[in-house]
């Protein structure tokens, strides 16, 4: 068949009556709420504190929107860490959740960063959180 004769309006192509209805119900309706809608079957991330200023924000992000902060993150669970339940490592001192570590150790006998044997009766909440949250100033000492 000549190019010609494709493009003349008898050979174009008709949607099927069922298909062109479609359109034009999907059409009309747009306007009132036929839209992408998020699964609510995901839960919504916990928050937990920025351990600089006290923001809400979720427990994954690393940069505090509020303060700027790079947050320090856990070694176990790669979550931002809090004021209230830190420790660190007391073979490599990265900072990590206590009652995750701890947790972790009943399954495990390492540190998942330096790969040392640790004992748990050796882990205890950091007292010094201000050489954890500002780990720069401590190196010049």
């Amino acid at each position: 068949m000549p190019l010609v004769t494709q493009a003349t309006p008898a050979f174009r192509y008709k949607p099927s009556e069922t298909i062109d209805g479609l359109l034009q119900v999907c059409i009309s309706y747009a306007p009132f709420g036929i839209y992408w809608k998020p699964d609510k079957s995901q839960e919504e991330e916990p928050r937990t504190q920025c351990p600089y200023c006290s923001f809400q924000l979720s427990e994954t992000e690393l940069v505090c929107p509020e303060c700027k902060n790079n947050l320090p993150y856990c070694i176990i669970t790669g979550r931002h860490i809090s004021r209230e339940d830190i420790t660190t490592c007391p073979k490599c001192e990265f900072p990590a959740i206590l009652s995750e570590f701890l947790k972790l150790l009943e399954s495990e006998e390492v540190c998942p960063m330096c790969s040392e044997k640790i004992d748990s009766q050796n882990l205890e909440k950091a007292k010094d959180l201000e050489r954890i949250l500002h780990p720069e100033e401590g190196a010049d000492e």
